[in-house]
């Protein structure tokens, strides 16, 4: 038993070592891998059965005000799951497309 524990210790310690060098990528990886999935379990679980038959807002557009602040709450969701996790979708998403371009550019060469 004490064997299995000291093979578990380490690998989480090389598990950490990798994240922690690779920064801001290793920690939306560690986000992506851990807590997204729990996350969209739980919404999906809490979100069962929701619905509306009737929808007032005080509103100056109305029901097409409303519609229309979805991406505007999208943004918000994630300034907030940014501060929260220190992962920047943003960030993510830009290194994505630098690594596309680089692998584009070798393609070609």
């Amino acid at each position: 038993m004490q064997t299995v524990q000291e093979a578990h210790n380490q690998l989480l310690r090389k598990k950490t070592d990798i994240v922690s060098h690779a920064g801001t990528l290793g920690q939306t990886v560690l986000f992506v891998q851990q807590t997204l999935p729990a996350f969209t379990a739980d919404f999906l679980a809490n979100a069962k059965g929701l619905g509306a038959d009737k929808l007032i807002t005080m509103e100056a557009h109305g029901f097409t005000g409303l519609i229309i602040r979805g991406p505007e709450v999208m943004v918000d969701f994630l300034r907030l799951l940014e501060n929260a996790y220190g992962v920047s979708v943003k960030d993510l998403i830009a290194a994505n497309q630098a690594v596309r371009a680089a692998r584009t550019e070798e393609i070609r060469s």
